[in-house]
């Protein structure tokens, strides 16, 4: 997920390169990065894997997770988070009209 006006290509390369380059992936096939949909506020990535144990997921996930937020922050590219407008019409025991 990274904010809407992010560069896809450069996204997509900053994940093909993160999973690349983590060792509990297998290299044949080689690991996949999909640009699945649109969030609220967001562009919704995948990123798909191979493993050799499935035994070690939760490892992998904390690994990759770990390896693909902190490219994503070295190469600039924003993960959003929710964003509120309040508008006040009249707050209470005011006054005005």
């Amino acid at each position: 997920m990274v904010n809407i006006g992010s560069d896809i290509d450069h996204v997509r390369n900053v994940l093909e390169e993160a999973s690349r380059n983590n060792d509990y992936l297998c290299r044949s096939p080689e690991p996949r990065v999909r640009f699945r949909s649109f969030g609220d506020s967001s562009l919704n990535f995948e990123v798909l894997g191979w493993i050799e144990d499935p035994s070690t997921r939760g490892r992998v996930m904390d690994s990759l997770n770990t390896a693909i937020y902190k490219a994503l922050g070295s190469a600039g590219i924003e993960i959003p988070f929710p964003k509120r407008d309040v508008y006040i019409r009249k707050t209470p025991g005011s006054t005005e009209d």
